[in-house]
């Protein structure tokens, strides 16, 4: 009976002893966590994080009781696709461990290495194995950044021990907000003369420079132009500021330019704004009243565009063609009535009419203006005036230049006879005509008149 007792005991013992080793192995574990620095359970890309260069943060735990030596390493389990099945290329996301972010260990990959779907170790343990934390930081190439949406996949972060069968694992989504790439195109460049048919008139028009761009997701954008080949003609003239200006229309949003502005060689900004998508007319005019001061030809010339934002800078260069046509012309203003003079008698006073001339000229070369009267100043009853008392004279309005015949009044010749000169340069100008008849006491009454021709001819 005693016997029976011991082995009882001893059944017992024995028992008590096994089932402590067995809770003791249940005990001893490993296992890993992850979370995003920023947040959840995925490790995020946003397009305006990427123009900035802002890495995203992933805390990694790992918690031991196994008293081994462990390490820990990071794959990629899919490739990151996009919602169309795009494909990233495979060194668009680098990561790298946070130097002095774990209490123990060893930390690996502290230079930034390419995340792929081949196990990457990241950290070994100390001997003991003791839990411990560490951060990875994750940073997306732009250099390496092709195509565009939401690409997405999942990292698996694993956790093994050296010589023991312990392991565990956790995963994190990633999604990364790829931008479209900025697309913009500059088109434009020749100016011509066209026919405005709504005056029945030419004037002076021109193609104007479109500037469009989509694709920009927020950014400050600046737009500046400036000419990096003055226009100028074949002789090196450079065409005037005060002939050729510009403003800028935009589609939808207020423009930088708009009141018409005389173009310089300087940078001038014609757009700033962060709008996604817009589009931008740079409108140049030719200034009608100083064009005809610039000798007729082709003026050659490169516009430049220089787009800046905070990432980048692109230049666009444009080919500038200012097509002057030849301009030789002559346009008289007379008063109400021509050149007639009516109810004269002997004791009438002086009665004058007077004509104002323009003359338009971009050749270049001097001019002269001829004048003709087509028949002697003759009544309604065939009487010729005595040309003694029928006088002219010439008068340059102010600010003009060359010269008349006249400056007096002095007989008027029926012949063709040259009434202005230009000066050198053949430039435009605006010159009055005073004709001038005198009663006297042989006169014949009646109402007199003729008509006059006046011509442009070279020196």
């Amino acid at each position: 009976m005693i016997q029976n007792k011991i082995k009882l005991l001893f059944i017992w013992v024995v028992c008590f002893f096994s089932a402590g080793s067995f809770a003791s192995n249940s005990a001893a574990a490993i296992s890993v966590s992850a979370s995003s620095v920023q947040g959840g359970q995925t490790i995020k890309f946003t397009s305006a994080q990427m123009r900035l260069n802002v890495n995203s943060e992933v805390r990694i735990r790992v918690n031991s009781s196994e008293g081994r030596k462990y390490q820990v390493f990071q794959r990629l389990i899919d490739s990151l696709r996009n919602e169309r099945g795009d494909m990233l290329l495979p060194n668009v996301m680098k990561a790298y461990t946070v130097s002095g972010s774990s209490a123990s260990g060893t930390m690996y990959a502290q230079v930034p290495e390419t995340v792929g779907i081949s196990d990457q170790l990241l950290y070994s343990s100390s001997p003991s194995g003791a839990s411990d934390s560490f951060t990875i930081a994750y940073r997306i190439d732009p250099e390496q950044l092709r195509g565009s949406g939401n690409f997405s996949s999942r990292i698996q972060y694993l956790v093994r021990t050296i010589g023991g069968s312990g392991q565990g694992e956790a995963i994190l989504n990633i999604n990364i907000e790829a931008p479209s790439e900025l697309e913009m195109k500059v088109t434009g460049g020749h100016l011509r003369e066209r026919e405005d048919r709504s005056y029945n008139a030419k004037s002076i028009n021109f193609d104007v420079i479109n500037i469009e761009f989509k694709g920009n997701h927020g950014q400050d954008m600046r737009i500046y132009q400036e000419f990096s080949t003055y226009p100028r003609n074949d002789e090196g003239m450079l065409i005037s500021h005060d002939a050729f200006r510009f403003r800028t229309e935009n589609a939808s949003s207020s423009p930088v330019v708009q009141a018409l502005s005389g173009i310089s060689s300087k940078r001038v900004l014609v757009y700033s704004g962060k709008q996604d998508s817009e589009k931008i007319a740079v409108i140049f005019d030719l200034n009608k009243d100083q064009v005809n001061t610039q000798k007729a030809g082709k003026y050659r010339g490169n516009v430049r565009y220089i787009v800046e934002s905070v990432e980048w800078q692109k230049t666009y260069d444009l080919d500038l063609v200012i097509d002057i046509k030849p301009v030789f012309k002559i346009d008289v203003q007379f008063p109400d009535g021509g050149m007639n003079f009516s109810k004269v008698v002997p004791d009438s006073p002086p009665q004058v009419r007077e004509a104002l001339i323009k003359v338009e000229s971009n050749l270049n070369k001097p001019y002269v203006v001829l004048q003709h009267f087509i028949s002697p100043l003759t009544n309604e009853h065939g009487m010729i005036i005595d040309k003694r008392y029928f006088t002219t004279k010439q008068e340059i309005l102010p600010d003009q230049s060359g010269r008349v015949k006249d400056t007096e009044f002095n007989s008027a010749d029926i012949a063709e006879t040259p009434v202005y000169f230009s000066d050198s340069k053949g430039s435009s100008a605006q010159f009055k005509i005073f004709y001038r008849l005198l009663a006297y006491p042989e006169i014949n009454a009646g109402n007199y008149t003729t008509s006059v021709i006046y011509t442009l001819g070279e020196k």
